[in-house]
C-alpha cells in the first residue's frame, strides 16, 4: 500500500473555539434559587359528594351491608328529588336535585367502572349499584311524591 501523504490541511493546528457567554435568560439552575411549590388548597366538599362517598366506601368493605345501604342511598335520591332534608333543601328540589345526585352518582360508578375485573372493591361497588338501581324499579315509585 502506498504511504499517506499529509495534506496541506491536516498540518494546520485549530484554534480552540470559544463559547459565547450564557443569555441573560439561560442563568444556570445552581445560581438561581428555585420557589418552594405552595401546597394546594384545602378540598372542600358538597353535603351531597360526602354522603354518596360515604355509601360507596362502605359498599366496598363487605357485601353485608348492602341492602341498608341501598335503603339509605334511595333516601339520599328521595331527599335531592323533593327538595326536603338536609341535603335536598341545600340542593333544590325537582329537576335541579336530581339532575345534581345523578352527576355524583355516576361520577363516582365511573371511577368504580376503571377498576379491573380481578378486584373484588369493583365487584362488589357494581353489585350494590345494580342492588339500589333494581330497588328503584321494584318500588315502581320513579320520582318520589312533591308535598
Amino acid at each position: 500500500m502506498p504511504a499517506r501523504v499529509a495534506s496541506s490541511r491536516s498540518a494546520r493546528t485549530r484554534a480552540p473555539r470559544r463559547r459565547a457567554p450564557p443569555a441573560a435568560d439561560e442563568i444556570p439552575a445552581a445560581t438561581s434559587p428555585v420557589p418552594e411549590p405552595s401546597p394546594p388548597p384545602p378540598v372542600t366538599y358538597t353535603p351531597l359528594q360526602d354522603a354518596v362517598a360515604t355509601i360507596f366506601q362502605s359498599a366496598q368493605k363487605t357485601t353485608a351491608g348492602h341492602r341498608k345501604l341501598a335503603i339509605t342511598m334511595r333516601s339520599i335520591w328521595e331527599q335531592c328529588a323533593a327538595g326536603t332534608g338536609p341535603l335536598g333543601a341545600s340542593i333544590g328540589g325537582g329537576r335541579v336535585g336530581e339532575k345534581a345526585f345523578v352527576k355524583e352518582f355516576t361520577g363516582f360508578l365511573n371511577r368504580v367502572l376503571v377498576t379491573k375485573k380481578s378486584e373484588v372493591v369493583g365487584d362488589r361497588c357494581l353489585r350494590f349499584t345494580d342492588l339500589f338501581v333494581r330497588g328503584l324499579l321494584d318500588k315502581g315509585q320513579y320520582y318520589p311524591k312533591v308535598t
